[in-house]
This record gives structure tokens, C-alpha cells and sequence, in this order.
């Protein structure tokens, strides 16, 4: 494969079928969190609530998981199934983790500054494309 420079970023080109695609290369994905040591996690089945009626209320298929050194718990209750549960819940964990050991440089404040960065630059085009709207200068009347 060869490497082209296009900007700043870099893109891997690769011929496949006579199409040339271009892989983001890891400096453009998305930035995941470090994985948490299976050993400092505590996970809790517990019984669900809100909408579902007994099959929600009788199932212990909410998830509770526990960042045993630092204390941090995240809850997942969003399917009925436990593994999904688990895995959801994990995944929010090393997120808050992530954020709690790492602060600004956290793979969540990395991909919040990025949406927002987007969000600035769509409103600042849509600023662009809209015509100003002149409006005529308000006339004061005399009442005599």
C-alpha cells in the first residue's frame, strides 16, 4: 500500500477490485479508552424498573458495575438482556475511568471537543450561505 499526504492528515490507499479506498489511519478514529483490569471490576444483578411491566420488574437484568480502586459505578438497564447489559455497562465505565485518570486528554473529552468543533464549523457555513436581511429604517410620526 501506499502513503499520500493529503493536509495534514494521513490516508492509507489501497487498491482493491480496481477501486482505490482510503483507510483513516489511527490518528483520525475514534479514541477509545484504555481496558480496565477484569480484576478491579465488581459487577451486581439487580432487579430492573420502569416500563415493561413484570417481565422489567421481576428479572434481575440491571447491571451495576464498580471501579473497585476508584469507586466509580456505572448502571446499565437499557435491554433485557444481562450480557448486554454487562458489556454497556462496562464500556460507560472505562469511559468515566478514562475521564476521572485523564481529564482533557480523556477519549470522551477528545470525541466532545471534536462534535463540537463540527457543530461550530456547520453553523459558521449556514452563517455564510444566508443572505443579511436589510430592514428598512423605522419613521417616527408626529401625532398633529
Amino acid at each position: 500500500p501506499t502513503v499520500a499526504v493529503i493536509g495534514l492528515t494521513m490516508r492509507r490507499l489501497s487498491l482493491c477490485r480496481g477501486f482505490i479506498s482510503t483507510n483513516l489511519c489511527l490518528s483520525e478514529r475514534k479514541p477509545q479508552p484504555p481496558k480496565l483490569n477484569p480484576g478491579d471490576v465488581e459487577y451486581k444483578y439487580m432487579r430492573g424498573s420502569g416500563p415493561g411491566g413484570q417481565a422489567m420488574q421481576k428479572c434481575s437484568n440491571a447491571v451495576v458495575a464498580k471501579h473497585i480502586p476508584t469507586g466509580i459505578q456505572s448502571r446499565s438497564h437499557e435491554t433485557r438482556s444481562v450480557l448486554r447489559n454487562k458489556s454497556l455497562a462496562l464500556a460507560s465505565l472505562e469511559y468515566k475511568v478514562d475521564d476521572h485518570y485523564r481529564g482533557e486528554l480523556s477519549a470522551k473529552s477528545i470525541l466532545d471537543e471534536r462534535s463540537r468543533k463540527k457543530k461550530l464549523s456547520k453553523m459558521r457555513k449556514t452563517k455564510k450561505k444566508t443572505p443579511k436581511i436589510e430592514r428598512a429604517p423605522i419613521r417616527e410620526y408626529d401625532d398633529e
